[in-house]
């Protein structure tokens, strides 16, 4: 999961503009600080538990923010190209994430949400997964909203991908409707 991640961040992060942000801190947080001084952009890892290795500074350019998600979302005053979304699994919670992050979301910008398919009923209880899945198919019905899911047996539990649309030119302008091919 994390070589996909690696690789697409890189590519975002070399054409558009922004910062990194993490919710819940781990092993993404080497690989989106080692982007972070590459690109020399400001990265943002927040997770309510300090965790040895992950909420210590790595970098000028890191910002470690031990808080809940919430209280992160008070605060945060910038225009992110990349979230990574792998905190709280609660519908509830992952839900007021991903919709304040994705208003903020630059043009260009991808918002990666990790456990949006579990591979077992067991998985959806409170612990891998949860219901964060629910999440994943609501935006799914949305038709502004591009999303690409990697399944379980792929990725853990998957790994969902959303795009912030954006437009260079007004063949396709937001709300018009496309032709059928």
């Amino acid at each position: 999961m994390f070589g996909l991640i690696e690789v697409l961040a890189g590519f975002t992060l070399k054409q558009f503009d922004g910062c990194i942000v993490e919710v819940g801190a781990g092993s993404s947080t080497t690989i989106f600080n080692k982007h972070a001084v590459n690109f020399q952009r400001k990265f943002y890892s927040c997770d309510n538990r300090s965790k040895i290795g992950c909420t210590e500074k790595k970098s000028k350019w890191h910002i470690p923010m031990i808080m809940s998600s919430f209280d992160f979302m008070e605060i945060f005053n910038d225009d992110p190209i990349i979230v990574f979304l792998d905190g709280n699994h609660d519908f509830d919670i992952v839900s007021k994430e991903f919709y304040f992050f994705y208003e903020r979301l630059n043009p260009g910008g991808i918002i990666f949400m990790h456990d949006t398919m579990p591979s077992t009923k067991n998985h959806t209880y409170h612990g891998a997964c949860s219901n964060a899945y629910k999440l994943r198919l609501e935006i799914e019905m949305n038709p502004n909203i591009d999303i690409v899911t990697w399944p379980h047996k792929i990725i853990a539990h998957g790994l969902s991908m959303v795009f912030k649309k954006h437009y260079f030119n007004n063949y396709y302008p937001p709300g018009e409707e496309r032709e059928k091919i």
